[in-house]
C-alpha cells in the first residue's frame, strides 16, 4: 500500500491498492484490528467490487461495473423483500399475505376473499354442477348447461382450421328425431333458407352431407317441404357453360341408386322423378340414361307401361353422313300391344313347309295372323294350311322347292297383360278433365295442361349475398 506525501498540493492518489495489473487478489481495505482481520471493507479485483464482511461473510455489496451495483445478500432468496423495522435495521423478509378488507368486484377479507362481481355485475352464490357455464340470466352471473341459450345472435366468425371443422356441433342422443343442427327460418314470406352453405373452391361443395351407418335406410340429404307448392329438395347450377349438375346422386353399393324419386301420394298426377329441358337442340334431353355399350343392362328401363306423346324411335349416326347428320327410325304404333315375328322358309317338293316359331309363342300370344310372300315364282294358291298349332303352323299350295317369306303378328297376352289389360281408349279422371297433354294444339293456354307446374321462382344472384 502506499500514500501519497502531499495528498493537498496536488491530484495523485491518496492510496493505491495495487501498483498494476487487473487480476490481482482480494484484498482488505480497512480492517477492525490485526485480531480481526476478515472484520471490515475488503475489494476484490476480480469482479470491480467492495465487500463489507462480518467474519469473512459478505453483509454488503456494491458493485463498480456490471448490472447490480448494490446486494445485501444475507437472508436473499427469490420472492423476498427488502423491509426495515423501527429502528430502520435492513433485513430480507417473505412478502406477508395481504390482509384487510376486499374491494372492486371482490367480497370479504384478505387472505381469502371471494368473487361477488364481473365487470360490476353481481355473480350468483349458486353452486355449479358438472358440465354448466357460467352465463349471464339477466340479472346475475350464474351456472347453467352449456346447451341452453345458444349463441349470442347475430352471430359472425372466422378461423382457419386446415382438415378439421371450424364448428362442430354433437348429439349425442339415440332419442327418434334427434338434431344435431336445425336451422329454422321462421318468416313466413319471400325466400328464405333455414341453412345455407356456400364454398367458393373450384373444387368445393356448399352443403356435404354424409350418413356413415354401414346398415339401415338412411340418408345423406333429407328435403322436405310441406307447401302445396313447395320442393323438398332443389338444386340450381347458375352457369351458363360446363358441364354443370343442379343435383348429382351417386352411389358406389352393387345395389345402390344414384337418384331415386318417390311420389307417395296414392292419387293425383305425380311424378317420380321429373326431367324438363328449355333447349330445342337435338343434343337437348329431359332426362339421359346411360349404360356400357353392349351391356346387359338397360340406360332406361320402366316397371309397367311406358308412353310418348310424340314419336318413339331409335338414333344413330348416319352411315352414309355420319360427321353431319343423324339416321332415325321409328316404331309401328297399333291398338293393340303387338309382338311380330318373321323369316324365310323353303318349300318342299310338295309345295309345303312346316314353320316352327319360339317354343314360348303361345304362352305370351293370342290371334296370331300370319302373311305369306312368294319369293322367284308367281304362287297363287299359296296359303295357310294349318294355323297355329304347339307352336308351329303350315304353309302349302305353293311351287316346289321355292322361298317363302312369312311374318306372324299376334296380340301380347303374357301374364303382365293378363292381369293389368291396356286401354286403346282411356278415359280421363275428372281431375284433369277440361285438360291437355298439349293444350297450344286446341288453341288452349298452357294453363290447361295436363303436366303443367308453374315455373319455379327465378333464384337470387347469389354474388350480391355479403
Amino acid at each position: 500500500m502506499r500514500l501519497g506525501s502531499t495528498p493537498y498540493a496536488n491530484t495523485s492518489t491518496l492510496l493505491n491498492l495495487f501498483q498494476t495489473g487487473t487480476a490481482n487478489p482480494d484484498r482488505m481495505v480497512i480492517t477492525h484490528s490485526p485480531a480481526f482481520p476478515n472484520w471490515g471493507l475488503q475489494y476484490r479485483d476480480s469482479d470491480d467490487s467492495f465487500h463489507f464482511l462480518s467474519g469473512g461473510t459478505t453483509v454488503l455489496r456494491v458493485g463498480l461495473a456490471g448490472p447490480t451495483a448494490l446486494q445485501i445478500p444475507a437472508g436473499a432468496g427469490a420472492g423476498r423483500v427488502l423491509t426495515s423495522d423501527a429502528a430502520g435495521n435492513a433485513s430480507w423478509q417473505a412478502l406477508p399475505p395481504p390482509s384487510g378488507p376486499a374491494g372492486g368486484d371482490l367480497s370479504g377479507t384478505y387472505p381469502n376473499p371471494t368473487v361477488a362481481r364481473l365487470q360490476g355485475r353481481l355473480v350468483s352464490s349458486a353452486a355449479p354442477s358438472t358440465g354448466q357455464v357460467l352465463k349471464w340470466d339477466g340479472s346475475a352471473w350464474a351456472p347453467a348447461a352449456d346447451d341452453v341459450g345458444g349463441l349470442t345472435l347475430p352471430f359472425l366468425g372466422s378461423a382457419n382450421v386446415p382438415g378439421d371443422p371450424a364448428f362442430l356441433v354433437t348429439n349425442t342422443s339415440s332419442t327418434n328425431g334427434s338434431t344435431a343442427v336445425y336451422g329454422l327460418a321462421a318468416a313466413d314470406s319471400g325466400r328464405t333458407f333455414g341453412v345455407e352453405g356456400r364454398s367458393a373452391s373450384t373444387a368445393g361443395a356448399g352443403v356435404f352431407c354424409r350418413a356413415t351407418a354401414t346398415s339401415g335406410i338412411t340418408y345423406g340429404v333429407w328435403g322436405q317441404s310441406a307447401s302445396t307448392d313447395g320442393r323438398g329438395v332443389f338444386g340450381y347450377a347458375p352457369a351458363s357453360s360446363g358441364a354443370t349438375f343442379g343435383v348429382l346422386g351417386q352411389s358406389a353399393s352393387t345395389a345402390g341408386t344414384g337418384v331415386f324419386g318417390l311420389a307417395a301420394a296414392t292419387s293425383g298426377g305425380t311424378w317420380g322423378v321429373r326431367g324438363e329441358v328449355r333447349s330445342s337442340d337435338s343434343g337437348a334431353h329431359g332426362v339421359i340414361g346411360h349404360e356400357p355399350p353392349g351391356g346387359s343392362g338397360h340406360a332406361v328401363y320402366a316397371f309397367g307401361t311406358l308412353a310418348a306423346t310424340g314419336t318413339k324411335s331409335f338414333q344413330i349416326d348416319h352411315p352414309l353422313s355420319p360427321e353431319t347428320h343423324y339416321l332415325n327410325h321409328f316404331c309401328t304404333e297399333g291398338p293393340e300391344p303387338y309382338n311380330i315375328y318373321r323369316g324365310t322358309v323353303v318349300l318342299d317338293a310338295n309345295g309345303e313347309a312346316w314353320v316352327q316359331l319360339p317354343d314360348y309363342f303361345e304362352a305370351i300370344n293370342r290371334d296370331p295372323v300370319i302373311t305369306l310372300t312368294p319369293v322367284g315364282s308367281p304362287m297363287p294358291n299359296l296359303h295357310v294350311a294349318v294355323e297355329v298349332q304347339n307352336g308351329r303352323f303350315k304353309i302349302a299350295g305353293g311351287v316346289a322347292n321355292k322361298r317363302v317369306f312369312w311374318r306372324v303378328e299376334a296380340i301380347r297376352n303374357d301374364l303382365w297383360v293378363q292381369r293389368y289389360g291396356y286401354q286403346t281408349e282411356q278415359e280421363k279422371e275428372d281431375e284433369i278433365k277440361g285438360k291437355y297433354l298439349y293444350p297450344e294444339l286446341y288453341g288452349q293456354p298452357k294453363e290447361r295442361g295436363i303436366h303443367y307446374r308453374p315455373e319455379p321462382e327465378p333464384v337470387r344472384d347469389e354474388t350480391t349475398k355479403p
